[in-house]
C-alpha cells in the first residue's frame, strides 16, 4: 500500500485520525501492524452480538421529536440530542458544538436501539449534536404512504438532507438551540455534518453518497462512517442461513419484519410490485408463513423495488456496484467475527475499491466485536464506557473536524 505521508491514502488516512499503527488488517498497508489497536476482549462474535444486545439501559435524557414530511408526505421522524453543559465534558460553556453527527440505525431498528443511545450519549460528551433519522414506519414511527424502506431506498435521506439538515438550516438551529455552547470568539465556519450508519443503515447511507457522487451533486455530508454493514448484500444474506446465524438471527429479525407488517398491513396491502392475491388472500396467506428475511425479501421487499425476487435485490443494493462514484469521505468499520455479516470481503476486493473511490475510502477491520456487540471487560460493561468501536469512531471523528478547522485556519490566513 506505501506508507509515505504524500499518497492519497495516508493522507485520508491522516484526516480521519487512523494510522498504520492503529491498524492490524492487511488492506490499509502490506505489513502488518506491530501495534494493534483493538484493546478490547477477544470474545467470541457470537458473545459480542447476544450479550451486548443484553446491556443496561442507558443513563441518557429522552430525545427531542421533530416531524417533517418527506418527499411523497409521509412523516419523517428526526430525534434529536443537543449537547448541554450537563451532557458534555470538560469546560463545555467554553466550546462550540463540534458537529451535528446523522445516525442512521440498522434494520427496523430507531433512537430507541441501545447501540445508538449509547453512541448519541458519547458524541453529546464531545460536544456534538446527534439526530436520528428513523427510517419510515419503524418502532413508533408512522407509515401512511405505500413505501417502504430496503437497502435502496435513498429518497427520504436525499429529501431530508436537501431540505430540512442543509447547512444553512444546520447553522441556524445549532446557533439558536445552543448558545451555552458557543465560545466568545465568534466561529464563521459551518459545524461538520458527518454521517454515522449501522447495519443497514449503512448499506442506505452509502447508497446515498454513491448516487449523489455519480450525479456529481453535493450529499451534504463532509465525511461518513459506516459500522458494521454488509456491503456485499448477498454474502450478508448466506451468512445469515448458516445454522447458527439462522436460529439466533434471522427469526429475530423476521420477526421484526413480521411486526412491521402487521403494525402497517393497510398500508403496505398497498405497495407496488407485490402480489397482493398470492401473499395476502385466502385463509392462510403466504405472509403469514414467511419464516426468514430472505422469504420476506422475496416476495415483499424485492418486488416492492421493482426485483423478481430477494437475489436480485441483493445484487443491486451491493454497495461494491457504486461506491467509487462517492466524493464523500468514507471510513467503512467491519468485525472479522461478525455472524450476521458474514466473513469480510476479500482484501484485493477492498483495494481495487480504494484506487477507485473519488472522495477517498478508509477500511478498517476489528479483529472482533460481532454484530454490534464490541463487548468490554465485566467493570467497563458496569461503568458504561465506551467500546472499543465507539472509541475508535469518536476518535476519528474529532481528528477529522480538528484536521478540517486547521486546514481552514491556515487558507484564511494565506488568504
Amino acid at each position: 500500500m506505501g506508507s509515505s505521508a504524500l499518497s492519497p491514502r495516508a493522507c485520508m488516512r491522516d484526516r480521519l485520525g487512523i494510522t498504520e499503527a492503529q491498524l492490524s488488517n492487511p488492506v490499509l498497508h502490506r505489513d502488518r501492524a506491530s501495534r494493534p489497536r483493538y484493546n478490547g476482549p477477544l470474545y467470541n462474535g457470537h458473545v459480542h452480538t447476544i450479550l451486548g444486545a443484553f446491556r443496561p439501559p442507558l443513563d441518557l435524557r429522552a430525545p427531542e421529536r421533530e416531524i417533517v414530511p418527506s418527499y411523497d408526505g409521509n412523516p419523517t421522524c428526526l430525534d434529536w440530542w443537543l449537547p448541554t453543559d450537563a451532557a458534555a465534558d470538560g469546560g463545555a460553556a467554553a466550546m462550540r458544538v463540534r458537529a451535528l453527527v446523522v445516525i442512521l440505525p440498522g434494520l427496523t431498528g430507531s433512537s430507541k436501539e441501545l447501540y445508538v443511545r449509547s453512541m448519541a450519549r458519547q458524541l453529546l460528551k464531545a460536544n456534538m449534536a446527534t439526530c436520528v433519522l428513523n427510517a419510515r414506519g419503524v418502532a413508533d414511527t408512522p407509515l401512511e404512504r405505500p413505501q417502504i424502506f430496503s437497502a435502496l431506498f435513498t429518497k427520504d435521506l436525499r429529501h431530508i438532507m436537501q431540505t430540512h439538515l442543509t447547512r444553512e438550516r444546520v447553522q441556524e438551529r445549532l446557533l439558536h438551540r445552543t448558545p451555552p455552547l458557543e465560545s466568545n470568539i465568534h466561529h464563521k465556519g459551518a459545524v461538520p455534518i458527518i454521517g454515522v450508519a449501522f447495519s443497514l443503515g449503512g448499506l442506505i447511507l452509502t447508497n446515498y453518497v454513491s448516487e449523489q457522487g455519480e450525479a456529481e451533486t453535493p450529499s451534504g455530508f463532509d465525511a461518513v462512517y459506516t459500522i458494521i454493514s454488509p456491503h456485499n448484500v448477498s454474502d450478508g444474506a448466506a451468512a445469515l442461513r448458516m445454522p447458527l446465524a439462522k436460529l439466533f438471527y434471522d427469526s429475530i429479525f423476521y420477526k421484526a419484519l413480521l411486526a412491521y407488517y402487521k403494525r402497517h398491513k393497510n398500508v403496505m396491502q398497498n405497495l407496488p410490485g407485490i402480489n397482493k392475491k398470492l401473499l395476502m388472500d385466502g385463509d392462510s396467506p403466504l405472509v403469514e408463513r414467511i419464516r426468514t428475511v430472505q422469504e420476506f425479501d422475496e416476495f415483499i421487499t424485492g418486488p416492492h423495488f421493482g426485483f423478481p425476487g430477494a437475489e436480485a435485490y441483493y445484487a443491486a443494493a451491493n454497495n461494491f456496484c457504486r461506491l467509487h462514484h462517492s466524493r464523500t469521505p468514507q471510513v467503512c468499520l467491519v468485525a472479522a467475527d461478525d455472524p450476521v455479516c458474514g466473513p469480510p470481503q476479500p482484501a484485493s476486493r477492498w483495494l481495487h475499491l480504494i484506487d477507485r473511490h473519488r472522495g477517498g475510502l478508509v477500511y478498517v477491520e476489528m479483529p472482533t466485536g460481532g454484530h454490534l456487540g464490541f463487548l468490554g471487560c465485566p467493570w467497563s460493561e458496569w461503568t458504561q464506557t465506551p467500546n472499543e468501536m465507539e472509541r475508535f469512531v469518536l476518535h476519528s471523528l474529532i481528528h477529522f473536524i480538528e484536521s478540517a478547522d486547521t486546514t481552514a485556519g491556515e487558507a484564511k490566513r494565506n488568504a
